[in-house]
């Protein structure tokens, strides 16, 4: 696996990461 491969789905893993979370927080605030 080469290393800029590995960043991107690292990256993209941190991201779907955050957004999952975001959407929670905001569910459970009542948005």
């Amino acid at each position: 696996m080469s290393k800029g491969l590995k960043e991107a789905s690292f990256f993209g893993a941190t991201f779907l990461l955050g957004l999952a979370t975001l959407e929670t927080l905001l569910h459970f605030a009542g948005f």
